[in-house]
């Protein structure tokens, strides 16, 4: 946009065209409200996901050029869920609203949603318009064509959509299994763009396998550490609503109750393993691995082993599925789980369907079958440790890494400072011995209670949904925010706090009995 004002080329009360790819759909769509488009159009290009990378649907997988992908462009990074209940719980019908909160409506709803109209339409449909924009040349202040091509020339389009904005009704679905202390929760969602075999209904198949083979469990006289909750959430597509407003309706036990929450968002592409999630949780991951017998005969550890894979340290989740409740508002540790090999260009497309899966993306149903096993050895494993499958050790020597690669961002010296703090922190948790009276985990006991200085509903210091990415994340955002502003009293407030929180937290871990003083961990 900035290179178009350059050229002097007017952008208001024009249609854009964007390509996906490179940040999620809504900062986008942000984008273009912010330059005075009128309407925006997104499309896929070939090259990405439709015939330049293969057959197309019916023959293949991949995009069929007349099809488009749908997608939300809510702002997940900001404040997701029921947009007209911002930060508080959405009530069901009848149910009064909470204590001197109102629902928002009317212009005062307006300013918290995208504001021009956005649509999705095919690659080829994309190319028509990219031709007669090109086959233009920019007229000059004489009036007369310039001599090369500028800019874009002007055609007309005329953008046209039906999308009421109404209250509905929306069901979340939970399947419990009692136990003892603690929670330990899987979910999904269960509504799709069309019929989305894949997304979602992949992981709600893995869920339900899962259930299965834990339900046999206990018939067989097993019964878990802990209580265990499956979740097949509402209204994930237009805006991680149904977990979002449930997270928030039952944040208070929550808070206190839940160790670890599992998604299982589009599970299943392949029969290969994949997860990523919180820092901290991998030691976990590796004894859910060797726990699992495949149909192979041997374990999904000595699978990835073969395949020459291996499970590095986790990245930092951002956004854009339903973990971001419990991860970045109630400050809960996630896994976020797949099993991959196969690609295709179905995503959010009317042929994300039962064939599609059976003949191209996991033919003989393999990956879910894996996928329904693992998730079963994840979620007992887990219930058995409570507290204890967070390593908070590893946890810290991860973050440890993202704050010395912040030096450029933050500065050298309050990057180095976070730094050592986290491998101070690393070093007490990894000498210290285990018990059932544990410090709160890393994540809980850097919680921000008021939030981000701009995005109260996110009270993780130690990263957010990067404004710009959506999906991705920003480490240290707060201080990210204060030093791009030149705000210093912000800044080192900010980093205060934080190093603060850090300090009392190695505090408690040099406190707890070590591990050289003979009791055996309960691990």
């Amino acid at each position: 946009y900035e290179t178009l004002l350059a050229e002097k080329i007017t952008i208001e009360g024009s249609v854009a065209l964007c390509q996906y790819g490179g940040s999620y759909r809504g900062i986008k769509a942000q984008l273009a409200e912010e330059y005075g488009c009128a309407a925006l159009l997104l499309y896929t290009d070939s090259a990405e996901a439709g015939a330049e990378r293969g057959a197309v649907w019916p023959d293949g997988p991949w995009m069929p050029a007349h099809e488009g992908q749908r997608g939300s462009i809510a702002p997940l990074a900001r404040n997701p869920g029921d947009p007209s209940t911002p930060g508080f719980a959405s009530p069901a019908p009848g149910e009064p609203m909470p204590d001197g909160q109102r629902r928002l409506a009317g212009e005062d709803l307006a300013q918290v949603l995208p504001r021009i109209p956005c649509l999705p339409i095919g690659a080829e449909h994309a190319a028509t318009l990219l031709k007669q924009v090109r086959s233009r040349r920019m007229t000059g202040p004489d009036g007369k064509r310039s001599g090369r091509p500028v800019g874009p020339g002007p055609i007309e389009v005329k953008v046209s959509i039906d999308a009421p904005r109404e209250l509905r009704t929306i069901t979340n679905v939970l399947g419990w299994m009692d136990g003892g202390d603690g929670l330990v929760m899987a979910g999904n969602h269960r509504d799709a763009w069309v019929r989305g075999a894949h997304d979602a209904g992949s992981g709600t198949v893995s869920l339900l396998r899962a259930a299965q083979h834990l339900g046999e469990r206990k018939r067989n006289g097993w019964q878990p550490d802990s209580s265990l909750l499956l979740a097949f959430w509402d209204a994930e597509e237009p805006g991680l609503i149904g977990s979002t407003e449930w997270g928030e309706a039952n944040a208070g036990w929550l808070s206190r109750e839940l160790n670890l929450y599992v998604n299982a968002d589009a599970a299943v592409s392949g029969p290969n393993f994949g997860i990523s999630g919180t820092p901290g949780l991998e030691p976990l991951v590796l004894r859910a691995m060797r726990a699992t017998q495949l149909e192979t005969g041997g374990t999904l550890a000595s699978l990835v082993q073969d395949q020459a894979q291996e499970l590095k340290p986790f990245g930092l989740p951002g956004s854009g599925s339903d973990y971001t409740v419990f991860l970045h508002h109630l400050t809960v540790p996630i896994l976020d789980l797949g099993f991959t090999g196969n690609g295709g260009g179905q995503y959010h497309t009317a042929f994300d369907d039962f064939e599609f899966v059976d003949r191209f993306m996991d033919p003989g149903f393999i990956g879910h079958e894996r996928c329904g096993l693992f998730l079963s050895q994840l979620l007992s494993i887990a219930a058995s440790e409570g507290r204890g499958a967070y390593d908070d050790s590893v946890a810290a020597s991860n973050l440890a890494q993202h704050a010395d690669r912040a030096a450029e961002a933050l500065g050298t010296e309050a990057s180095t400072a976070i730094a050592k703090s986290l491998r101070r922190l690393a070093e007490a948790s990894r000498k210290a011995r285990r018990g059932s009276n544990l410090p709160p985990t890393l994540l809980r006991a850097l919680r921000d209670p008021v939030g981000l200085s701009d995005r109260p509903w996110f009270k993780i210091r130690l990263w957010a949904p990067g404004i710009e990415k959506g999906y991705g994340a920003d480490t240290f955002p707060d201080l990210r925010a204060a030093r791009q502003a030149g705000d210093v009293p912000r800044f080192e407030r900010a980093l205060e706090g934080l190093l603060s929180a850090m300090e009392t937290l190695i505090l408690a871990w040099e406190a707890m009995p070590s591990r050289a003083s003979g009791t055996q961990d309960n691990k």
